[in-house]
């Protein structure tokens, strides 16, 4: 998609509020060596999101201690946010990508229960978005660790073709928008800078002819693609979260809430109540209805 177009369309709503539609909120954290990146999307009714936060952690990422990146992470992950009627979610789901400095993020995600974050790695060969997981610690015998860590295996370029082809939808005029509202999956974007769109933008896939076989790769065409890689694992946790097999029902019920809404007190007394190096599940509405997931 050209990221100039994606640039004009931008929306001028403010950051860090859930719009009125959106259910679900996801986090993408891309580790590199001296930051952190971090994208939140919130999610609605047919797949559409939109990103209410980017957000970079300088420093050492090898260090887990309270003076590193991490630590900020550890806060996100207590933060709390606010839709437009006024409900207040948490986090649903944290991905991290585990490619690069990979035992400290194994390290990291083992502090939280893992319906709350986890550890990803893609795999461009893999035909599913999302794979099943896959236990990495074992014990003294070599056998896997029955509840240990476990990584999730991505799809990625499955992941980053869904998105591509969402950024081509067309933005619908006025009428069309009063009549059917926005295509399912369109993504929306606040105004951020040219940058995170060159970011969003920055891989195609090629064609390429070896040993007389077709075979096609994902190349970059701009140097940095973090925007592109935290909106892919925002997308991944939306996926294990459920979203794409929430019924309509389901997300009427669960966007029509607007008066169950936690108070400050009520949300530090839950925090509070969590187990040392744990933190709540989620905090937002209680009576949202919980889908129980398959992949538990």
């Amino acid at each position: 998609p050209d990221w100039r177009r994606l640039y004009e369309r931008r929306e001028p709503y403010k950051t860090n509020i859930l719009p009125q539609k959106a259910c679900v909120l996801t986090g993408g954290i891309d580790v590199q060596k001296d930051r952190l990146e971090v994208q939140l999307l919130a999610w609605a009714k047919g797949k559409e999101s939109w990103s209410i936060d980017y957000r970079v952690f300088p420093g050492d990422t090898s260090d887990l201690s309270a003076s590193g990146p991490w630590a900020n992470v550890t806060k996100l992950l207590q933060e709390t946010w606010q839709r437009e009627d006024g409900a207040t979610f948490g986090l649903r789901l944290v991905a991290i990508d585990s490619g690069y400095n990979t035992q400290v993020v194994y390290d990291f995600v083992r502090r939280y229960p893992s319906n709350r974050v986890i550890a990803t790695k893609g795999q461009d060969s893999m035909q599913m978005l999302v794979g099943s997981p896959s236990a990495v610690d074992v014990f003294s015998n070599g056998k896997r660790v029955r509840r240990g860590l476990k990584v999730w295996s991505i799809g990625a370029s499955m992941a980053k073709s869904e998105l591509y082809g969402l950024l081509r939808l067309d933005k619908p005029t006025e009428q069309e928008l009063a009549e059917h509202g926005y295509p399912p999956g369109f993504a929306h974007f606040p105004e951020y800078g040219e940058d995170f769109f060159r970011q969003l933008t920055a891989e195609q896939l090629t064609k390429k002819l070896i040993k007389g076989f077709t075979k096609f790769e994902w190349e970059k065409v701009y140097e940095r693609n973090e925007a592109l890689d935290t909106w892919i694992l925002c997308r991944v946790a939306a996926a294990i979260v459920g979203i794409d097999r929430f019924t309509p029902e389901q997300w009427q019920e669960m966007q029509g809430i607007s008066t169950a809404i936690q108070t400050k007190e009520e949300i530090k007394g839950a925090q509070s109540a969590a187990n040392p190096g744990e933190t709540v599940d989620r905090v937002g509405p209680r009576s949202i209805p919980r889908k129980k997931s398959s992949f538990w």
